[in-house]
């Protein structure tokens, strides 16, 4: 019985991929007023969100994506979590937005880093999901380290492994999709 590849896409591609990318977005021709984000997006296959069980999980990134929005993340304190889920909770869990809670002995600095490094997705009705993994001002080798742990969790998530994965594309905020699988 022949061994079924752990990760179908390969650093070296990837890495091909993220260059082209960064080239496109960072050439003096597409100068931007802003800082444009790197998005992964999946495309799944023979996976019926109405049967099949949903899933979602977080990844820890290995570089933390240093935000655009002022807005992106919430930290409180776990003394005032419970006032906040009451008055604002509806509206901050069904945008992504809940807080992360910090108590007093923890150390803040590294509790922001930590919730900049860690992107969550979800599988919800449809068959695409996206996440933000990072922007075109970080390394080519930190991007695809990036990509290659997303993809990897993304993967040990789906029942059937790479075989519910249709396509796999990286593309910056105004750049043409680059393909990966």
């Amino acid at each position: 019985m022949p061994v079924q590849p752990k990760s179908k896409i390969t650093v070296a591609g990837t890495r091909a991929q993220v260059q082209a990318l960064l080239a496109h977005s960072l050439s003096p021709d597409n100068k931007r007023n802003f800082l444009e984000t790197v998005e992964l997006q999946f495309g799944l296959t023979n996976y019926d969100p109405a049967r099949d069980k949903r899933f979602s999980g977080s990844v820890k990134l290995p570089s933390p994506t240093s935000t655009t929005s002022v807005y992106d993340a919430f930290v409180c304190s776990d003394t005032k979590v419970r006032e906040i889920s009451r008055v604002l909770g509806p509206g901050l869990s069904k945008a992504d937005k809940f807080p992360t809670t910090v108590s007093h002995s923890e150390d803040l600095a590294e509790k922001i880093i930590n919730v900049k490094s860690t992107i969550r997705f979800r599988l919800r009705k449809n068959l695409c999901i996206a996440m933000a993994i990072g922007n075109v001002d970080m390394t080519t080798e930190q991007l695809v380290a990036n990509i290659m742990i997303t993809i990897n969790d993304l993967v040990s998530c789906l029942k059937k492994g790479w075989s519910n994965v249709n396509s796999t594309v990286i593309k910056s905020t105004m750049s043409r999709p680059h393909y990966l699988l």
